[in-house]
């Protein structure tokens, strides 16, 4: 099951995508890192499995 605390995480990296993509605001290496490690995150947060015995 997906945590859906993890798509808090996606609000920063989709403000920087839409002022990229929308007010032409230029993001340095550092931040699209940044987001692939937000989403990289989100993805294994979300593929987890714990077996708690």
């Amino acid at each position: 099951m997906m945590e859906w605390t993890a798509f808090s995480g996606m609000m920063p990296f989709t403000s920087m995508l839409l002022a990229t993509a929308v007010l032409g605001e230029r993001a340095g290496c550092q931040q699209w890192l940044g987001g692939f490690h937000v989403i990289l995150g989100m993805f294994l947060i979300a593929t987890e499995r714990i077996v708690i015995e």
